[in-house]
């Protein structure tokens, strides 16, 4: 009885997981990636630029 509650669970948990999917969208182009480092309002990637200096230009944090 607990090896059947035991898989029950599982196939359960794994529908859940298939049924809850999201898909990922962005409105960032490649150029715009390319471009990171002008944009000083917007950070695109993880490390704001493909440098991945995680510096930001902004003077209003600073202050």
């Amino acid at each position: 009885m607990k090896r059947i509650l035991e898989a029950f669970t599982l196939i359960a948990m794994a529908i859940a997981m298939g049924c809850s999917r999201t898909e990922a969208t962005s409105d960032a182009t490649d150029a715009g990636l390319r471009n990171a480092d002008r944009d000083a309002s917007n950070w695109l990637m993880y490390g704001r630029t493909y440098d991945d200096h995680r510096f930001s230009p902004l003077d209003q944090i600073n202050e």
